[in-house]
Order: C-alpha cells, then sequence, then structure tokens
C-alpha cells in the first residue's frame, strides 16, 4: 500500500509524495546507471518519470496531451525546444483532440445520410439552384438568427443532398443539428408536445 507524507522544501511549500512515486523515480535512476544512455534507455527513464504524470492526465481526461506528451517523447529534436513552446504544442494538440471529438460527436448526433460538403456543391448541372443564396446560407447566420430552411424542388435534384450539407456546415460551425425525413418528423411532433 502507498503510504502518503509531505516533504517541506526551504520555501515552506509542500508537496504530498506516495512511496510508489519515490519508488518510481528510484527506478529509474538505477536503470540509468545500469544501461547507459541509449535511445531506448532514454524513452524508458522518461515513461518511468512521466507516469505518474501521465494517470493524472489521464484521470483530467486530457487525452490529447497525453498523445502529445507521447509524441514529444519520440521525436529527437524536441529537447531542441523552450519549455514554453513544447507546452503551448502540448495545449494546442488537446485543444484541437477536444474540437474533434466535439464535431464527431455532433456529426454522429446529426444522423447525416449522406456525407455531403457544401463546398462540393456542383452548379453547372442545370437544376435551378440559387448560388447566391446557397453561399449566404454557410455563414450560419440563418441559424443565429433562428430562421428557417425549406428546400423544395422535383425529385432526384439534390434536396436530400444540400439539406445534409447544411446540417454538416452547422456541426462545423458549433451547432447541433439531426436529419429527418418529412413523415418521420411529422410522427415525432405530437409526441414532442406531451
Amino acid at each position: 500500500t502507498d503510504t502518503s507524507r509531505e516533504v517541506t522544501t526551504h520555501k515552506a511549500l509542500t508537496m504530498p509524495v506516495t512511496s510508489s512515486w519515490l519508488y518510481d523515480r528510484i527506478l529509474v535512476i538505477k536503470r540509468g546507471e545500469v544501461t547507459g544512455n541509449h535511445k531506448s534507455d532514454k524513452n524508458r527513464r522518461l515513461f518511468m518519470l512521466n507516469h505518474p504524470t501521465l494517470d493524472k492526465l489521464k484521470t483530467l481526461k486530457f487525452h490529447g496531451m497525453i498523445q502529445g506528451l507521447q509524441d514529444q517523447a519520440q521525436h529527437p529534436a524536441i529537447d531542441q525546444m523552450s519549455f514554453e513552446e513544447r507546452l503551448g504544442l502540448l495545449v494546442d494538440r488537446e485543444m484541437t483532440d477536444r474540437l474533434d471529438r466535439r464535431l464527431k460527436n455532433r456529426l454522429l448526433q446529426a444522423k447525416l445520410k449522406q456525407n455531403a460538403c457544401l463546398e462540393d456543391i456542383n452548379y453547372q448541372a442545370d437544376r435551378g439552384l440559387d448560388k447566391a443564396l446557397l453561399q449566404s446560407l454557410q455563414d450560419c447566420q440563418w441559424i443565429k438568427k433562428h430562421l428557417n430552411v425549406l428546400i423544395t424542388g422535383p425529385t432526384g435534384v439534390g434536396k436530400s443532398w444540400i439539406a445534409c450539407a447544411l446540417a454538416q456546415k452547422a456541426c462545423r460551425e458549433g451547432y447541433t443539428a439531426i436529419y429527418q425525413r418529412l413523415p418521420r418528423l411529422f410522427q415525432e411532433l405530437p409526441l414532442a408536445r406531451f
């Protein structure tokens, strides 16, 4: 079992230390003396030194930062960067990871039937699409203003595809969306009133 005790520094700062924390550091020092200074030994020592930190990052659910720290340990030129630069890279990695996970969750919840994107619309085909109107919808101001979009037209012109593209763009802008066909929506509207 780990017994915790406090170690006091000369500035009267205290830091809880567990016996496993201390054991990890002693083990690393002994390994370093015995095995020499090879790259695999460096990675092993780095892992042993960062193991408690990785556990804390995992507890805090900083998965992007964990991956970034592991990537930095594998990169040979990382020692040439300052602490602030390395920390900045880790924070950027965590932020990107979180934004990607949120976008992925919004797209899964939207249940889009087609992988459509507004930037991929083909205006060359004769479908009667108003290019200026569709480009004005790309900034999602219609959502901010609480407006509705009604897409009409004959069969096969791409109404569902455009609806999925608008929903995908809304998800990329941070909004939630859901794709439903009209008959299903009419079934669920009475249920929503209760």
